[in-house]
Order: C-alpha cells, then sequence, then structure tokens
C-alpha cells in the first residue's frame, strides 16, 4: 500500500485490514486508514484517497481491519455519492467517500467527515482510537471504539454512536452509565468517562434491525472495586442494539465481573441454526478463552447449553 512509518519513528505497524469486494471492486484501508479502490483481475489501484492520519494519533498499533459500503436511498443513483465507502479512524473521524471516484462525500458531514472526538471530553491523540469497520444497518452507521488498556481509570467513555449514512447526522447514543439517554451530552458535559468499549468488529441484522456490539472492560482493566452495576452487567458481553434507535435490546455476558481483561475481540457470525426441525436465527461468539456460545440473535437466550 506505499503505508509506511514515518523515517526515524517507532514501527507500529500492523496488517490487520480484511477487504472487501463489491461489484467491479476491491476496497481496502492501509494502517494509517488511506482509502483504494483495487481492480480485482490485476490488483491495480483504481483510486487512493488520503486520510491525512498523523503518527501522533496512531496508539499502541497502527490497524485498519476494514471497510464498510454502503448504497444510499437517498441520493439519485447517477450522482456521486449514490454508492459511498465509509471508515472510521485512529484519529476519531468518521469518513464517506464516492465508491466509483474516492472523493470525499460533500453532504455526509462536514466536507465527507465527522468529528468522533465530540462529547469524549479530555483526552490525547491515541488515547481513542476507531481501529474497526463501522457496520451499517438500515441507513444508520454504528460506530464503536478502543480506549487504551491500564492508563487511567476515568479514561474517555467507551461510547456507541449512531449517524446517518446519507448526511453523517448524530441519530443516538449508547452510554452504560446514562442509561435510557440517548442524546448527546450538553455543552460542557461529556459521556459518561471509564465505561467499558469495543473495539472488535461489529455485526448486523438489517431484518431485525439490530446491531451486535462486542464489549470489553472498564477503563482499568484488572482493577474493579470503582465499576458501577450498569458497568458490571456489560463488560465483556454482546449487547443488542437497535440500530434506529440505539435501545439497548438484550445483554448477554461471557464472564462475570471481569477483571482478566478477557474483552470480546472477535467478530460475532449470523447464521441459521435447526432447533428440532425449526431454523432460528442465531449469532456465534467465540472468546479469548476457546468458549464459544451459540444464541438466538432475536432474544439473547442461548442455543446451547452454557455451563
Amino acid at each position: 500500500t506505499g503505508d509506511l512509518p514515518p523515517k526515524g519513528k517507532t514501527n507500529k505497524w500492523a496488517a490487520e485490514t480484511t477487504p472487501i469486494k463489491v461489484g467491479d471492486g476491491v476496497y481496502i484501508c492501509t494502517a494509517t486508514n488511506n482509502l483504494a479502490k483495487l481492480d480485482p483481475v490485476s490488483g491495480k489501484p483504481i483510486w487512493t484517497f488520503d486520510a491525512g492520519t498523523k503518527y501522533e494519533s496512531v496508539p499502541y498499533t497502527a490497524a485498519c481491519r476494514g471497510v464498510s459500503y454502503y448504497r444510499s436511498e437517498t441520493t439519485a443513483p447517477d450522482a456521486q455519492c449514490h454508492n459511498r465507502i465509509v471508515e472510521s479512524t485512529l484519529d476519531m473521524r468518521l469518513i464517506a467517500v464516492d465508491a466509483d471516484t474516492g472523493k470525499p462525500c460533500q453532504q455526509f458531514g462536514e466536507n465527507g467527515q465527522v468529528n468522533l472526538l465530540k462529547g469524549l471530553g479530555e483526552t490525547v491523540p491515541g488515547f481513542v482510537a476507531s481501529t474497526s469497520p463501522p457496520v451499517i444497518v438500515n441507513g444508520a452507521v454504528v460506530v464503536n471504539h478502543q480506549v487504551l488498556d491500564g492508563q487511567k481509570r476515568w479514561a474517555p467513555s467507551g461510547v456507541i454512536r449512531g449517524y446517518s449514512a446519507d448526511t453523517g447526522a448524530f441519530l443516538w447514543a449508547w452510554d452504560v452509565n446514562r442509561p435510557g439517554v440517548t442524546t448527546e451530552p450538553e455543552p460542557g458535559e461529556e459521556y459518561s468517562r471509564g465505561t467499558p468499549n469495543s473495539w472488535g468488529p461489529m455485526t448486523g441484522d438489517e431484518q431485525l434491525g439490530l446491531v451486535y456490539v462486542p464489549m470489553g472492560n472498564s477503563a482499568a482493566d484488572y482493577y474493579s472495586a470503582l465499576r458501577s452495576e450498569n458497568e458490571n452487567r456489560v463488560s465483556s458481553s454482546v449487547v443488542a442494539l437497535d440500530a434506529t434507535t440505539g435501545k439497548e435490546r438484550w445483554v448477554f455476558q461471557t464472564v462475570h465481573k471481569d477483571v482478566w481483561d478477557y474483552d470480546i475481540g472477535s467478530q460475532s457470525t449470523l447464521f441459521d441454526f435447526t432447533d428440532k426441525g425449526e431454523k432460528v436465527p442465531a449469532i456465534i461468539i467465540p472468546t479469548k478463552r476457546g468458549q464459544t456460545f451459540v444464541l438466538d440473535r432475536r432474544s439473547g437466550k442461548p442455543l446451547t447449553a452454557v455451563e
């Protein structure tokens, strides 16, 4: 990709991207969020986009795990950005570009970008970073982000947020220690600090209208004394959120009172589970511990024995 560490700087670059193929293109992001559309036959770039991510914004690893594709229902088929590539970045931006040309979608946020630092309060470059592709469900772009482990108890929030895939407008927030409040913080306020964050890839179900969020732990992973009841309730869980409203539908916890950093780092898999001849919409949740859970993705109820 040509995306390399600056000369004289520590090499923190990682190759974690999973390309996607849509139509006549293979779409990738580089370690610092530069985008490209490749010819799937030759591998040659059709277009590239420089995200402008600075070295100072790289956390312990420069990684972009992938991008998302969106076909707009409000933009005319012959207009720019009818088909879009959407990514979130190490320096906390949500970016949308035209899938055919790589040009920024001017109708999305400000010149094709949304500032994801809004509402997070005091932070420093690299403390928070969005490394996994956003998931798009029924016109809502849902974004998560990592928070550096073991730095301070009151680190920036692990809030999950939804934005319009067409305009980039804020839709909702799921903030663990503000239960039932889905709005942005008022001026001078911020999302609740130190809450469990989600850094792995999320999964969406358009038919059910749900987003499945793999959760990690509260800040200061190995110290639990200051965690709230809500933090303990959702850490190391998969949380199903309504993609339109951000309302919590169900929670399935894989470790109770996790002080071992057993974040759910893998993307969940959707499939049809056959139970007594009936097909049940299901979800597979892999974990760091080698335990795998199979749930009814409508309710979060286990479909296989959990001991």
